[in-house]
Order: structure tokens, then C-alpha cells, then sequence
């Protein structure tokens, strides 16, 4: 995999985020969006179904679905249901997180992708490619940018995006949840 590739993870994850905040109130909107977020990773398989999640997961076969709703729910301080979008052959997961009822509210929507096989070279070489700046005490490593915030913790790579690029509070929260899922 190459740097490239997971910049355009992480953008068309935002993407993903824009279009379901930019007023996509119907449901084949969304389900357009997320098609075309699944359409954009060469190696991955879309699926739009909920998944309800145990919560726990070895760092090797960590995936977004691992974060429960109650931690999400947590996180984003008000009712939160998490999708599954896309998973890949290389383990990584890509999902929404959907915060409360309205589905016209700005703030509502987050994505939230989980690469468990990738390490330290390769997060590095992204920081370096999107010109990411330094965050500390989240995970092993953490950056944030102008399409969300990216840590790694244990070997895997947690990349939140959401309708804020400006403000990373929920964000962090979001992947400190996950982080919580890593054993």
C-alpha cells in the first residue's frame, strides 16, 4: 500500500463526512455517498449494514466496527449509531458514526477508518505526505490535518474525520474509544 493511497483514504472518508452533512437528508443520498466512499477503495467491499460490536479486539484484527455504540455514543455525547462502509483484504475498515436523530444536523456524522496492518514507516510517510502537525497523548503517535486526525496505537492506524476540521475535540475522543477496543 502506498502513501498515496492512504490520503485518499482519509479525503474521500471526508468526503464521505461532506456529503452526508451537506444536507443529504434521504436515504438514497446517503446510500450514494457511501457507495462512492466504497467505490474509491480498489481493494474493498461495500456494505451498509449496522453491526453491532463486542467491543474488544486483538490490535492485529482491529476494525471500526469494534467500537461499540455506547463508547461512540460516549464520545460524541449523544446517541450514536455506527455503520460499517467498506472492509478491505488487507484488514482495514471503514465506517460512519452517526450522531443523534437529525439527519440535516452539520455535527452529526464522523468517519471512522481502522488500519490494523500497518505500523510506524508507513504512518510517518502519511504524516509527512499530508503535512500533518503533532499531537500528543493519544496513542503511540497522533497528527491532526485538514481532513481529521490520524494515531497510531499498538500497530494500528485510527483515522477520524468529521464536519470540523477545526476542532478535534470529538474527534479525539472518538479515537481515544477506540484505542480503548485495542488488546
Amino acid at each position: 500500500m502506498t502513501v498515496h493511497h492512504r490520503s485518499t483514504t482519509l479525503v474521500a472518508t471526508s468526503a464521505l463526512v461532506a456529503a452526508l452533512v451537506g444536507g443529504c437528508s434521504s436515504s438514497a443520498t446517503k446510500d450514494s455517498a457511501t457507495k462512492d466512499h466504497a467505490g474509491s477503495h480498489s481493494s474493498t467491499t461495500s456494505s451498509t449494514t449496522s453491526k453491532t460490536s463486542t467491543g474488544t479486539s486483538s490490535a492485529s484484527g482491529a476494525k471500526c466496527t469494534d467500537l461499540t455504540a455506547a463508547a461512540a455514543s460516549a464520545a460524541v455525547g449523544k446517541a450514536a449509531k455506527i455503520t460499517l462502509l467498506s472492509s478491505g483484504a488487507a484488514g482495514e475498515t471503514n465506517c460512519s458514526i452517526k450522531a443523534g436523530a437529525d439527519p440535516d444536523d452539520p455535527d452529526a456524522y464522523y468517519g471512522l477508518d481502522v488500519r490494523p496492518n500497518e505500523g510506524q514507516t508507513t504512518f510517518n510517510e502519511e504524516k509527512q505526505a499530508i503535512s500533518g502537525t503533532s499531537v500528543a497523548g493519544i496513542g503511540d503517535q497522533a497528527f491532526t490535518s485538514t481532513t481529521g486526525l490520524a494515531v497510531l496505537s499498538h500497530g494500528v492506524v485510527i483515522e477520524v474525520s468529521g464536519p470540523r476540521s477545526s476542532d478535534y475535540t470529538i474527534p479525539t475522543a472518538i479515537a481515544k474509544a477506540m484505542i480503548a477496543t485495542l488488546r
